[in-house]
Order: structure tokens, then sequence, then C-alpha cells
């Protein structure tokens, strides 16, 4: 799946995660270019990352690349965790496409000691 965007404009990722106990999730972006992976942080003029918590077992994290350029572009990857396992989904970004709405919804299963672990991710352009 891809995310195309303009130049300069923002792109969004949502990743939702629901276990027992609440994961940790982390974004990872891999540049082709470069052929390397590196955790995206937060803060910064490049990346905001904002999470919200629903009850005991749901974790959303939205991801947003900020005035993207050409070096942004590749996958993002959303890694939710917890003491039971991992499971993560990946879109990718392309930069100067036309602007569109787009949604990515990936579905991984994880059950281990009759825990579930399920990722949701939810791409889209604003």
């Amino acid at each position: 799946m891809s995310v195309t965007v303009i130049e300069g404009s923002n792109a969004v990722f949502v990743c939702q995660a629901s276990a027992l106990p609440r994961p940790v999730i982390q974004w990872y972006h891999y540049n082709p270019v470069s052929n390397s992976t590196s955790p995206v942080m937060d803060g910064g003029p490049k990346y905001n990352i904002v999470e919200t918590i629903e009850g005991e077992r749901v974790m959303n994290s939205i991801l947003t690349v900020l005035s993207t350029n050409v070096s942004d572009f590749g996958e993002y990857m959303c890694t939710a965790s917890n003491v039971v396992g991992a499971v993560s989904a990946t879109t990718s970004l392309t930069i100067n496409g036309e602007s569109l709405l787009f949604h990515v919804w990936v579905l991984e299963y994880v059950y281990k000691f009759y825990n579930l672990l399920q990722t949701y991710v939810h791409a889209f352009i604003k």
C-alpha cells in the first residue's frame, strides 16, 4: 500500500493497538536510498507523535510527518508490543503525487498465553 503527498504537505499515520496488558507503540522509517531503518522520534521540526489511551487495553498513536520532502519517502512501520509479543504493520509514503485521501487497515493477530494483540493501522493524508 502506498500514500502519496505533494511535497511540503503533512502526512498523517494512525496506529491503534489493543491488548492486555496495554501495548507500547513505536514508529520506524525505512529509507530505501540509504537502505536504513531508524526509529521515528517525537519533537523537532520533522515529526509529531500524539498518543491517547482508551480503557485498559487500547493505545492510539498518531504520527504526523511535517512538511514532507523527498527524504521522507519510504516505508513507515508501526510496532505494537507488550510482554506477550509484538506485531507490526507497514505502509509507504511517496512524495509529489496528487493530493488524496487514503485509508489502509491492516489487521494482525498474535495469540499467546491466552492474550490477543491486535494492531490496526489507519493511514491517511491531511
